[in-house]
């Protein structure tokens, strides 16, 4: 019960970044549209034209209803988690009682080889989500800064020349691959390699109830369902470092993004500025040549630590882990791990089994600790740099709503704070 219920946080915990991360598409969507329009309205009020009801938020539905798929996975593990305990209690019950419950035995290991299985599902499909999430919200800053760029060009009649803007960067392009292959990895043991050990399982279990627990073929299906246990758990690590490597590449060409960005407001409302005051707009260069040298490779660095933690936990130690369980499980099979009869090769292999089995988990949850430490260090540089670009957009807007309401007021002859609000607004 601990084990189903306690994923249900993480699932909303997740679910929560994800439509967290919806609400940021949907406001960029409107900045890219909003922020050009109102500073042409502000520098030009008397050429204002009702803009609003062209303005069309961006959502991003189907993406949405892929991470709730997701969440309901995760979710769907409480309950089995819960059903799961049912049989146990059964199965113990009729033990305590000296008898068993075929019925109940093969429903409780289902239930154990499937939920794990479920909720790596739930969070593959979250994680993959938040990663084209991440790609949406790239394609709104480029397109903010492409609107932006063509407002000043045109204020400035031609004195600064139009900013071109990537259509994309490296890391942007390994985003889908990655997401992609992470999923694949994580779908494919779920519905591959579970159904094997799942079938697998099965038959052990049809053996044990016949009483062939001494024949080779029960002894080859319980060392294939204890060999296939850790084997799919460290894989599927994998396919989620994978994502989330996909994810910090994503987080990296965001940052990209807004360090242009920074670049560009503040030069471009100069300009403004100057033209709204009737003077002749400076010749500048306002398009970003080297995009990769904004790129926070200081970030990115510990959760490619993270991802190698884990890959060298996945792969080498998990096949010296199935190597010694087999190993164990021979000398077992062969009367060797009796008191008096045990054999230095057993002993080794015992000792071996339980030192992957203590390290193995605890390995790849500090790869992935790592990992997680470094996209929050992602999102608190991006939260420092959107603050600071609103900044000066509201400050660049009233800069300019304050000229150009003085030259009304100057042309007019009205003089006042009331008349310089009342333009303003």
């Amino acid at each position: 019960m601990i084990s189903g219920g306690k994923f249900l946080g993480e699932g909303l915990l997740i679910f929560g970044i994800l439509t967290g991360l919806a609400t940021i598409i949907w406001n960029l969507s409107l900045q890219a549209q909003v922020l050009p329009n109102l500073t042409r309205t502000a520098l030009q009020p008397d050429r204002a034209r009702d803009w609003t009801e062209s303005i069309r938020p961006a959502g991003s539905a189907v993406l949405l209803k892929l991470g709730v798929l997701g969440f309901l996975l995760m979710a769907l593990a409480t309950p089995l988690a819960l059903v799961r305990s049912g049989f146990v209690g059964w199965v113990l019950g009729r033990q305590f009682e000296g008898s068993i419950s075929e019925t109940a035995i093969r429903v409780e290991g289902l239930l154990a080889r499937s939920i794990d299985p479920l909720i790596n599902m739930g969070l593959g499909l979250l994680l993959f989500t938040i990663a084209f999430l991440l790609l949406n919200i790239i394609r709104w800053l480029r397109e903010q800064r492409q609107g932006f760029g063509t407002m000043v060009s045109e204020v400035s009649e031609g004195s600064v020349s139009q900013p071109a803007v990537e259509t994309s960067l490296w890391p942007e392009r390994l985003v889908t691959p990655l997401a992609i292959f992470g999923m694949f990895v994580i779908g494919f043991f779920f519905f591959t390699m579970t159904g094997v050990r799942s079938f697998n399982f099965d038959s052990m279990l049809n053996l044990q109830f016949a009483g062939e627990i001494d024949a080779s073929t029960y002894h080859n299906a319980f060392r294939l369902d204890r060999m296939l246990g850790p084997i799919i758990s460290a894989t599927r690590f994998i396919g989620v470092a994978s994502l989330m490597l996909s994810i910090g590449l994503a987080l990296v060409t965001i940052v990209i993004n807004l360090r242009a960005t920074a670049l560009l407001l503040p030069a471009g409302f100069t300009t403004i500025i100057a033209v709204s005051r009737g003077e002749q707009a400076e010749e500048k260069d306002l398009t970003v040549h080297d995009p990769m040298s904004l790129a926070p490779w200081d970030l990115f660095r510990p959760v490619l630590v993270g991802a190698a933690l884990v890959v060298t936990a996945a792969l080498p130690m998990v096949i010296l882990f199935a190597v010694s369980i087999h190993r164990m499980l021979e000398e077992q099979y062969a009367g060797l791990a009796e008191p008096g009869l045990m054999s230095g090769l057993y002993k080794s292999s015992f000792l071996a089994v339980n030192l992957y089995g203590a390290s193995l988990q605890p390995w790849m949850l500090f790869g992935m600790a790592l990992i997680f430490f470094s996209i929050g260090r992602f999102f608190t540089t991006i939260v420092g740099f959107v603050e600071a670009r609103r900044m000066v957009i509201v400050e660049g807007i009233e800069a300019i709503s304050e000229i150009v309401a003085l030259k009304r007021a100057e042309q007019t002859g009205l003089h006042g704070q009331n008349t310089v609000a009342a333009v303003k607004a």
